[in-house]
């Protein structure tokens, strides 16, 4: 397991970061349980190989996941920096690109969430590094602006 995160309205619901992943060769999937880890279903499994997942800060139905490319022969595991961060806002069903980066998901307060790419996380890197998004929903609708740091 490389995370848990679980909801905080419903803590039958969990998701876990897991596989080889980082620190040895093999993918690394999200899965989710809704029954307190007496079941499990993967999530995502389209988005390809997932650096991280976290939970919108106040509505847990969004979900994200950040995706990079990776490769057993590179001598760091990931073949680029490139990689995406996508968003569920129906608790996982369907998901969306929000942005072409992709880093660690730190959520902050209600309606802030920052990401930081663990790869390339130099601040004279203008295509990665940092980013400091602001997040809030409009009925359905994902609202998002993304703020360079």
């Amino acid at each position: 397991m490389l995370k848990l995160v679980v909801d905080p309205l419903d803590p039958q619901t969990v998701y876990v970061l897991t596989g080889n992943g980082r620190f040895a060769c093999g993918p690394a999937v999200v899965y989710r349980s809704t029954n307190g880890a007496g079941s499990w279903s993967q999530m995502a499994s389209e988005l390809g190989e997932v650096l991280d997942v976290g939970l919108a800060p106040g509505d847990p139905d969004h979900i994200y996941i950040a995706t990079m490319h990776s490769g057993c022969d590179e001598p760091y595991y990931w073949i680029d920096v490139e990689g995406s961060l996508h968003v569920s806002v129906d608790g996982g069903n369907h998901f969306e690109e929000v942005v072409a980066q992709t880093g660690v998901i730190w959520p902050k307060g209600e309606s802030t969430m920052r990401l930081i790419d663990p790869r390339e996380p130099f601040p004279w890197n203008l295509p990665k590094g940092m980013y400091i998004l602001k997040l809030k929903t409009d009925g359905a609708k994902y609202v998002r602006k993304i703020i360079k740091q």
